[in-house]
């Protein structure tokens, strides 16, 4: 798993610029985008209590669909949307 989140990490940085944080503790990552979001850092998670539009946009930034508009940096994920991703709507 290390392994695993050290290349998406990279993987993310080369592609979008958007580092990738794995963490399996959503109140914590919660807590956390809030802070960044107080400092104008665009931070988001994608978890199994996403919204649905959210991951919609989450996922068009990811797939390249946003470019321009998109100021996404931090994406947080759990291990649970990484090893079931059928699992984000």
């Amino acid at each position: 798993m290390v392994k695993f989140k050290k290349y998406l990490e990279n993987l993310s940085n080369l592609l979008l610029g958007i580092t990738i944080v794995v963490s399996p503790l959503i109140s914590l990552v919660e807590d956390q985008v809030y802070a960044l979001r107080n400092l104008n850092i665009d931070a988001r998670s994608l978890n199994t209590s996403t919204s649905r539009k959210e991951q919609t946009e989450i996922m068009h930034i990811l797939d390249g669909k946003i470019k321009d508009d998109s100021t996404l940096k931090i994406l947080y994920l759990t291990p649970g949307i990484l090893s079931n991703p059928k699992s984000i709507n």
